[in-house]
């Protein structure tokens, strides 16, 4: 088997599957301590960085365009990363009929379901 490289993504297996274990790697001591969770939505060489964030958190944040960047690096020239930015009182991961339908999440905070007083707390911090 020949694995995929910068220069020709197509010999991944399974694309999609290829983007999500790039986009665990390029957000590897990134994620923001207040992101609910980080997933990628891939539809051909178009990829969209999903980050879920609870009301309050910053509109930018440096992390999450270095792991943009980290994240265009690794999959090359040929393929488009945009990021969206979901705002939810707590982390949802499970497909509701809506936008996360097609999104692979690789990354959820580990509050979830239960008292988000620890992401608040972070928040009020960077205030």
């Amino acid at each position: 088997m020949e694995y995929p490289t910068p220069d020709d993504p197509a010999r991944a297996p399974v694309w999609e599957n290829y983007v999500t274990a790039q986009g665990a790697a390029a957000a590897l001591r990134l994620v923001p301590p207040y992101a609910h969770a980080l997933g990628v939505e891939v539809e051909g060489n178009d990829v969209v960085l999903v980050v879920q964030v609870p009301p309050g958190a910053p509109e930018r944040d440096e992390d999450i365009d270095d792991i943009v960047l980290q994240l265009e690096v690794l999959l090359g020239d040929a393929v488009t990363v945009r990021t969206r930015t979901d705002v939810r009182p707590e982390c949802t991961l499970s497909p509701t009929g809506g936008a996360n339908d097609r999104v692979r999440w690789f990354f959820a905070s580990r509050y979830v379901g239960e008292d988000q007083g620890a992401t608040a707390a972070v928040l009020r911090g960077r205030e």
